[in-house]
């Protein structure tokens, strides 16, 4: 072990750290190493459960032994901004080797230039888009209000650690209020929104592994590079656009890596 102390933020949108030297490749594997591993939501979220069980196979693909060369601490913030600042000081207290966990405030800032990329174009199309921000759970109902008041014709979410939290409440607001739905995360359509245009999270947990194993072997964070997303994927939900009584274009049902029949 290296005694160095790191802590790598997964991108949801704006990719993730990858890349180390060749001289740190060919360490020795460590022994005895401490990752802590820091999530908005719950343990019993099904998304939380299959990024951290990719996280842990390429871990043991890279010869590692949960229990034995590695421990994975696992820390769940339940939907809580305070609970997530509490439980990244115990993991800082704790003294991990690295800590993994999802770049919120990355993410958000990815986000604001996104919804400037969407307005552009928006604008350009000669539709009219309201913003309607969320900063913490009490701000959803407000949110839906704003939107029912609005008379929108579409909603698209942009995704993020809380907002993906109360996911199945605004693919159900949506139905309720028959808006089609897209957002950037693949697990909107497949929980009943339309269409999800996203890159794909799960390999960013995998690289996450490649890169915690780097650091461990003694690559300086600093060091690396970032690797943006090269994989991307678009689903369309043909049952919830049948619900809502649309036609999804043949042009992009043939562009879609999965429509859900």
């Amino acid at each position: 072990m290296t005694g160095r102390r790191a802590v790598l933020r997964v991108l949801g949108i704006a990719g993730l750290l990858a890349g180390a030297s060749v001289a740190a490749l060919a360490q020795r594997q460590p022994t005895n190493a401490r990752v802590g591993a820091l999530l908005f939501t719950s343990p019993s979220d099904p998304l939380a459960k299959k990024y951290l069980a990719v996280f842990r196979q390429r871990l043991r693909e890279l010869g590692y032994v949960e229990g034995t060369t590695i421990v994975i601490d696992e820390r769940f913030a339940a939907g809580s901004a305070q609970r997530l600042r509490e439980l990244a000081q115990e993991l800082a207290d704790a003294k991990m080797d690295v800590i993994v966990t999802p770049a919120v405030a990355a993410t958000v800032a990815m986000h604001q230039v996104t919804k400037t990329s969407m307005t552009e174009a928006a604008h350009s199309s000669r539709l009219e888009v309201k913003i309607v921000e969320v900063s913490r759970p009490e701000d959803f109902v407000q949110a839906y209000a704003s939107i029912r008041n609005a008379g929108a014709d579409w909603l698209h979410v942009l995704d993020e650690p809380m907002i993906s939290s109360r996911r199945t409440e605004w693919v159900d607001f949506a139905a309720a209020a028959r808006l089609p739905l897209s957002s950037d995360t693949a697990e909107t359509p497949r929980i009943g929104g339309l269409l999800s245009y996203s890159a794909v999270i799960s390999e960013h947990y995998s690289l996450a592994a490649v890169y915690v194993d780097k650091i461990l072997r003694g690559a300086k964070p600093a060091d690396l590079p970032v690797e943006q997303p090269t994989r991307y994927e678009l689903i369309v939900n043909a049952r919830s656009a049948k619900a809502l009584g649309l036609s999804v274009p043949h042009s992009v049902l043939l562009r879609a890596q999965e429509v859900l029949q």
